[in-house]
């Protein structure tokens, strides 16, 4: 879709909610505009596979979204 009026669509912050059904639940912060992530948690110890597996799927949406303007797609 060719948009008239609207020039520039881009991401710029997004949080995401992720859990294994095992009780490991995560916050997972991404601001796309300065390329970075968190991930957080209200329970002091999470699982580090999890941990790694959601640090993988956060890495993966950087690298795809990071500095693409949307108005022109």
């Amino acid at each position: 879709m060719k948009s008239k009026h609207i020039k520039m669509f881009v991401f710029d912050k997004a949080q995401y909610f992720v859990g294994d059904g095992n009780g490991n639940n995560v916050i997972l912060q991404i601001n796309y505009h300065l390329n970075t992530f968190e991930v957080r948690s209200k329970k002091v110890i999470v699982d580090q596979h999890f941990t790694k597996e959601v640090e993988k799927i956060a890495k993966e949406l950087l690298h795809r979204k990071h500095g693409k303007n949307f108005a022109n797609d």
